[in-house]
């Protein structure tokens, strides 16, 4: 979770889907380009790159959610019937963050 010591490193969400030329991109909302991820005449036979596009597009929302639910689960107390989903949770924040 972002703090004074571990601040957000990634661009900041939201970021969006974008079809230019014939390729998909991702972006930040002002403009950042935050990943190629591939021509769009490959999505008629393969719908792989749209997939990986629009999952890559919400990862900064997803990322905030995961954290809030971490931590409003820790804060309640709740790590026993939870506690394999937390750990995989708490795993992706690290993941994300490190």
């Amino acid at each position: 979770m972002p703090t004074a010591s571990n601040p957000v490193a990634h661009t900041p969400g939201p970021w969006e889907l974008i079809a230019l030329s014939d390729r998909l991109y991702v972006q930040s909302k002002g403009q950042s380009l935050i990943a190629d991820v591939g021509g769009t005449k490959i999505m008629d036979l393969i719908p792989t790159p749209l997939a990986n596009a629009r999952l890559i597009a919400a990862a900064p929302e997803m990322l905030e959610a995961l954290e809030e639910i971490c931590a409003d689960a820790l804060a309640d107390g709740h790590d026993v019937p939870e506690a394999e989903a937390m750990e995989k949770g708490l795993a992706a924040i690290h993941k994300a963050r490190d």
